[in-house]
């Protein structure tokens, strides 16, 4: 408020003082302690008149209530209220009227500004999906509360953390005349963020994390940069200058176009004019290149191209050319992927198996169909039973198949079944044969399956055709989604004391206890993890119940006298009782520890028996035991639950919940935890026997297992522990003082692997829920395994003839291939989980390329995870090159228990043609004029229906993919583009597709994109994605899954 209004605020209710006063009325007056409160607190309101007449005050206001509404002034004229503020934040407004003795009404009011919770998701988010190179780019969000409030800058001021990161490290936040990669920006009045984003000058994807305040976690968005600015230079390239003047040959021309900053144009229109007055107009792909096909001639003539960038006319360039059969005899075979897991262990694993007939040069021939056929021989199980042998097409150990007009002839392998649990590995051969020119021709692939842990490894080429000294990427991908990388089912005990000074506290640690105990239930999949209770305190006396309204009442001691103590309230144990311990004298705890659910994965009964537990003691305070008495045995007993209970390779846990500490042992009593290797109070112990389970040397007076830290780490089983150490809720303040106990509670847990925790602060709940979710994280971590690569190239297949990859001459032209170092594109390394970027930049493999063994150390991967590396290779010779083709490339990784296994990588082929035996043409056009996407609620599947319209001379080229993005709430997206299945092209392409997308029950909304193809360098290409996304939601939750 301006210093202004102030004062005439001031001077009118001081003219209304003297007026009221002059007139006889008496003065109210409405006073506070704070001037702002945040949604849900409570705040003492005072009413102060200026008479000692008792006066009958009666309270209002705006975005919250007041208790009590009416009330009387007191003999100075003083009267309280609570005021509690509701959901929604803003200006509050108290208003305070009573009624004089003349009938006159006196009112005073007074504003209270209501503030934001804590911050709990992202509201809104705008941001683009692509913008071009170096330009600069906005991002705004908004917050919002539990309640939907916005989160704003009234009372104290959020910051939000963006973090970009991206090609080249070039793109940076600007803040003023700085620039910055992490800037941490403050919310406004309206509770927006607003940032500016200069994207790199290098295309490609600028990742920014978002990291909010409160309980938003952090997001992720992907800005693609764009070189769409007009082009500065135009390279050609092309394997001959010279053609036959036959009627057949043509010349095959790549043009690239680049920006000002070294970018493949995209989309970038060029006109090409002849020297004989023909003209045509033809615009880059994706990669910034278009491949132009001119002839044939019937003459001999020379012919000089000129090619020109239709946006910047003074990029051109200018070439010359002069124009002065094939059959069948080759086959190729690939497998993909050649490992997968067995049937018995995913009854969907199989692989794709392709042949292609080309030609001596190593074309794919296209113009007749070819029979194909395939036989599996040489099943083996290596020792292991098999229950169904591998089949082809569903059900043959032989299929023919002809080849289609893309030359290919392909057929589906189902691996076989195995029927033992253990580690098992099945192999066969699959033989595809032709007769070729009256030739027979054969080639072989080897396949295996494993029902034991895998990576899914894919090897793609892009472009897979390329001319002669022309270049390819070669994209490796491994992720890590086999069945052992999932998490393993998780057994936890859960162990709360019920000591009746979990009583003290409002709400006290037993109901923060109960309520934060349901929601770590909440947080393990029910069906999978088991759960189990242990409550250890007072056992209840013979012919009595666990009934808090009788407890100790009338003693002056009593523990009762502290239940529902509310430090602004005042007590009201009954009505607190009612609210929280419903089932107060109903139950009954026969021993001081007892287990009051055995491990189970229903999670119904285990949350009753968690409410079910009820602090009770019939000693008066002062007189009753430290809760910490029956921690020894009540830890003994979970521990002893999961190990005779629990199931072999699951996440063993305890969760121990004490607020007190224990005495020696004797008397009844168990003492400290960790036995003889205790700190405090391990005077006295309690020695458990021999169990009877043929463990009695780590039992006994001397047993290692009498420190329960170590009989829960020798059974794998973890201890998470956390001190509740809080003040006494009657008023008094002051925590207990545990600092001498809390080594040993460390070392308990830390021995075990598990967390310690403490917490001294009465509203502890928060801490507590982050606790559990630590715990979850923890025990739901996926197999992880130590990976490295060995990328061999020293050999490599030219039309199916292993050759070594160098040549017999210094000359590096005489090499197969040739690596290459292009800084942001070869060797990019990307790793990535399903949340975060571990690491994307680019290695220079110059030097290791010497052996032409490429090797690599991946290292940890979990399941989900993602590892590419991108590679760029110059081609030199012509034919069909296959790479990977000879099994001596391998993936080498071990699991959990240290088991080391192998993978092959697949073999990919490149097609290398000269300018004599290509058979393209550049100049095609490919759209999606129409694409439309439907969800249906009820079986939470997508509809998805398009058009392809095509003009060119291959249509037997053409591919077309689908995919999709996904969003819990259509405001923050997860950037990844996912594959799901779409039909092949029709035989001249244009027309109308439609597949279904599988949304596996997952609630939410999906955008969809359709990209269509010509499978050729520089080919045309089209994409089109969904305008807006398509929701599906079947009324339930969102299923999520932890990893």
């Amino acid at each position: 408020m301006d210093r202004p209004i102030t004062n005439m605020l001031l001077v009118g209710f001081a003219l209304f003082a003297l007026v009221a006063a002059a007139s006889g009325l008496p003065t109210i007056s409405l006073s506070n302690d704070t001037a702002c409160l945040t949604v849900g607190g409570s705040e003492t309101v005072t009413v102060q008149v200026n008479d000692e007449t008792s006066r009958v005050v009666n309270l209002s206001s705006t975005l919250g209530t007041l208790a009590p509404s009416v009330v009387t002034t007191d003999a100075q004229g003083r009267a309280t209220a609570t005021f509690t503020a509701g959901t929604v934040s803003g200006t509050a407004t108290i208003t305070a009227v009573f009624t004089d003795e003349s009938g006159e009404e006196v009112s005073a009011s007074k504003d209270l500004l209501i503030d934001h919770s804590t911050p709990i998701n992202i509201s809104s988010l705008s941001c683009p999906d692509e913008g071009s190179v170096g330009s600069e780019v906005e991002i705004a969000l908004a917050l919002s509360d539990r309640w939907g409030n916005p989160v704003d800058n009234a009372n104290i001021i959020e910051n939000v953390t963006f973090t970009v990161g991206s090609p080249g490290d070039g793109a940076a936040f600007i803040i003023g005349d700085r620039r910055a990669a992490s800037v941490s920006l403050p919310v406004d009045s309206k509770g927006w963020v607003n940032a500016t984003l200069r994207l790199s000058t290098i295309a490609g994807e600028n990742i920014v994390q978002i990291c909010p305040p409160g309980l938003v976690g952090s997001s992720y968005i992907t800005i693609t940069g764009v070189a769409d600015g007009p082009p500065v230079s135009i390279e050609s390239a092309y394997a001959s200058a010279s053609c036959p003047a036959d009627g057949v040959g043509t010349v095959l021309i790549a043009y690239t176009l680049y920006d000002q900053y070294g970018n493949l144009c995209d989309e970038a229109p060029v006109q090409i004019a002849s020297s004989l007055g023909e003209t045509t107009a033809v615009t880059t792909n994706s990669y910034g290149s278009m491949l132009v096909r001119y002839g044939p001639k019937n003459v001999p003539v020379d012919v000089t191209l000129t090619a020109t960038a239709a946006e910047n006319a003074s990029v051109f360039t200018i070439d010359t050319f002069s124009f002065a059969s094939t059959d069948p005899v080759n086959l190729v075979l690939a497998a993909s992927p050649l490992n997968m897991k067995s049937l018995d262990v995913d009854s969907s694993s199989e692989a794709v198996l392709a042949v292609w007939v080309t030609d001596e040069s190593g074309v794919t021939v296209t113009d007749d169909p070819v029979d194909v056929i395939f036989t599996i021989t040489d099943v083996d199980g290596h020792g292991a039973t098999l229950t169904a042998d591998p089949c082809l097409n569903g059900g043959s150990s032989t299929v023919a198949q002809a080849t289609g007009d893309d030359g290919v002839a392909s057929v589906t392998f189902t691996p076989g079944a195995f029927a033992a649990s253990g580690d098992a590995t099945g192999t066969c051969t699959v033989t595809a044969t032709a007769t070729l020119n009256g030739t027979v021709v054969s080639r072989s692939v080897d396949l295996s399956w494993r029902n034991y842990p895998s990576f899914s490894v894919s090897v793609s080429a892009s472009p897979s055709t390329v001319m002669v000294g022309n270049e390819a990427n070669v994209t490796i991908s491994l992720t890590g989604d086999g069945w052992e990388f999932t998490p393993a089912p998780a057994d936890v005990m859960v162990c709360i004391s019920r000591a009746p000074t979990m009583l003290t506290g409002y709400p006290d640690p037993m109901v923060i206890a109960k309520n934060a105990t349901k929601y770590f239930a909440g947080l393990m999949e029910e069906g999978t993890d088991s759960l189990g209770l242990v409550s250890y305190g007072e056992a209840t006396p013979v012919g009595q119940m666990a009934d808090l309204c009788a407890m100790n009442q009338g003693k002056t001691k009593s523990v009762y006298n502290e239940i529902g103590y509310d430090p602004q309230a005042g007590k009201d144990a009954e009505s607190y009782i009612i609210a929280h311990y419903s089932n107060s004298g109903e139950v009954r705890f026969d021993d001081e520890v007892t287990l009051d659910f055995p491990l189970s994965t229903s999670y119904t009964s285990f949350n009753d028996s968690v409410e079910s537990l009820i602090p009770y003691s019939i000693y008066s305070k002062g007189q009753g035991k430290h809760s910490g008495d029956e921690l020894r045995l009540a830890l003994y007993q979970s521990i002893t639950e999961i190990v005779e209970n629990g199931g072999t390779g699951d996440a063993r846990a305890v969760v121990v919940l004490l607020d007190d500490d224990w005495n020696n042992g004797g008397g009844g009593k168990y003492g400290n935890p960790l036995g003889p290797n205790g700190t405090y109070n391990n005077a006295d112990y309690y020695e458990f026997p021999d169990n009877g389970k043929g463990h009695g040397n780590m039992w006994g007076p001397t047993g290692k297992w009498q420190d329960l830290a170590c009989y829960a780490s020798d059974n794998d089983v973890k201890l998470y522990v956390m001190l509740v150490d809080t003040p006494k809720g009657n008023g008094n303040g002051g925590t207990n003082g545990h600092a001498a106990l809390e080594a040993d509670l460390q070392t308990l847990a830390e021995t075990t692997g598990g967390l310690y925790s403490k917490v001294t602060d009465e509203d502890f709940e928060s801490d507590l829920v982050q606790f559990y979710e630590d715990i979850t994280a923890d025990l739901k971590e996926a197999a992880v395994f130590s990976t490295t690569m060995d990328a061999r190239f020293d050999q490599v297949s030219v039309n199916d003839v292993l050759l070594p990859s160098v040549g017999l001459s210094d000359d590096p032209s005489d090499d197969v291939l040739q690596y290459r170092y292009v800084n942001g594109v070869s060797t990019r390394i990307t790793n990535m989980t399903a949340s975060e970027t571990l690491y994307d930049g680019t290695l220079d493999d110059t030097a290791d390329w010497a052996d032409r063994v490429l090797d690599y150390s991946i290292g940890r991967m979990e399941y989900g995870q993602t590892w590419t590396a991108t590679l760029r290779f110059n081609f030199t010779q012509a034919g069909t090159i296959g790479l990977f083709t000879d099994g001596a490339s391998k993936i080498s990784f071990s699991n959990a228990a240290g088991i080391p296994y192998k993978q092959d990588l697949p073999p990919v082929y490149i097609t290398v043609v000269d300018q004599e035996t290509a058979d393209v043409f550049g100049t095609s056009t490919l759209s999606i004029p129409a694409l439309a996407a439907v969800g249906d609620n009820d079986t939470l599947s997508i509809a998805v229906d398009w058009t392809l319209d095509y003009a060119g001379e291959h249509p037997e080229l053409v591919r077309q993919r689908a995919q999709y993005q996904y969003s819990a709430d259509d405001i923050v997206w997860d950037n990844l583009w996912h594959d799901f299945a779409v039909p092949a092209v029709d035989e001249d392409v244009t027309g109308d597709y439609d597949a279904e997308l599988d949304t596996d029950k997952k609630n939410g909304y999906y955008r969809i994109r359709i990209h269509a193809w010509e499978a050729i360098s520089g080919g045309a290409e089209a994409w089109r994605t969904t305008e807006q996304p398509v929701r599906v939601d079947d009324g339930k939750k969102i299923r999520m899954k932890l990893i």
